[in-house]
């Protein structure tokens, strides 16, 4: 149905997303925040999911206006492949990366991208930060790219941009070689990007990623430099752009590495245990890239369309959230609004195993 789709929702008029920050299903809540103060200068800020710490471990902060709020769920389902063996297969990797035994992980493509404006270089060196650095043809020293892992997640950290010049020195004892296999950095927009400019996906199917975007949120598509189709020994990615947006949503694969745990058998255990209509919010759901609208009902009307699950949810008093699964991939988009009026939502308990499927009006 999707792929019939696709196009005819792309050329509609644009619903407009505004990326608002993350939430991430965390196996350490207070490590994952504690990373985002000490890094990012994050602060802390009042969350609204729970306060009943039976149920989960929350916190909330906030860094440079973007919101990241970490999940520490007690209650919720979770799939046959759970959340602290998707962050220990991230775990396992980085270790022999730093190790250098190997160059890169799959689990590394779930990253969000931020410029280098924040990162506290000195702060990481001091506490001797484990850091991958590399530099490639558009980023020669001063200029790096900076991944980190976020503690108790499946996600790491992509910091990139230009670095003072003392920093980038301090940087430079974590050089690795550049891991992105066959990309043409020559073919890149090198456009100057806001502070938070991407999300990144470990995707088990990326074309079938994004064409979910273009369809159901009416994405752009945008140039990715690695090539498609794929080539052996080759990273492979498709890019996109939010509606009138300059923020990018990119779905890589980069399955020449090994892993423990593969993307697929992982991507296949979500698919198989979310339950949008059944109303099941699981707790790998809390791994998420929120989005705001100014109205929902243009999105559910355009889900009805295409015949796309959907968990709408009541957050609070006037917040209002429609949840989405990345079809064949298995990662989560939730998109929030004061207005919601199509369908019923139910309440959301973070002490409750299922809020009961969606009604329409």
């Amino acid at each position: 149905m999707l792929r019939l789709l696709a196009l005819a929702v792309y050329t509609c008029n644009a619903i407009v997303f505004t990326p608002l920050g993350r939430s991430y299903s965390s196996t350490n809540a207070t490590a994952s925040a504690d990373f985002f103060q000490r890094y990012l200068g994050a602060k802390v800020v009042p969350q609204n999911v729970s306060n009943d710490s039976s149920c989960a471990d929350v916190i909330s902060v906030v860094s440079h206006g973007i919101s990241v709020t970490f999940v520490e769920d007690k209650v919720k389902p979770d799939g046959a492949i759970p959340i602290n063996t998707a962050v220990g297969a991230l775990a396992d990797g980085w270790q022999m990366v730093m190790k250098r035994e190997q160059l890169y992980s799959p689990w590394f493509d779930n990253h969000d991208g931020y410029s280098s404006e924040e990162f506290l270089v000195d702060n990481a060196a001091a506490d001797g930060l484990e850091m991958q650095v590399y530099h490639d043809s558009e980023t020669p020293f001063p200029l790096a790219v900076v991944r980190t892992l976020v503690p108790g997640t499946a996600w790491t950290l992509e910091t990139a941009g230009p670095f003072p010049l003392e920093q980038a020195k301090k940087l430079e004892r974590h050089v690795f070689a550049d891991p992105d296999n066959c990309r043409n950095n020559s073919a890149q927009d090198n456009q100057s990007m806001p502070y938070w400019w991407k999300s990144t996906f470990a995707a088990n199917d990326p074309a079938a990623a994004a064409e979910f975007a273009i369809a159901v949120l009416g994405a752009t598509p945008a140039h990715s430099p690695y090539p498609w189709p794929k080539e052996p020994n080759c990273t492979v990615a498709t890019w996109v752009n939010l509606p009138e947006s300059t923020f990018m949503l990119h779905f890589v694969a980069s399955a020449e590495y090994s892993t423990k745990l593969s993307l697929k058998d992982w991507a296949e255990s979500q698919e198989k245990s979310r339950d949008l209509p059944g109303g099941v919010f699981d707790r790998q759901m809390y791994n998420a890239l929120i989005l705001w609208t100014e109205d929902l009902d243009q999105l559910v009307e355009r889900l009805q369309e295409l015949g796309t699950p959907f968990l709408a949810l009541q957050l609070s008093t006037d917040i209002y959230a429609v949840n989405l699964d990345v079809p064949d991939n298995g990662f989560s988009i939730q998109i929030k609004s004061h207005k919601l009026t199509r369908v019923v939502p139910q309440r959301f308990d973070a002490c409750s195993s299922s809020s009961g499927p969606s009604v329409f009006v």
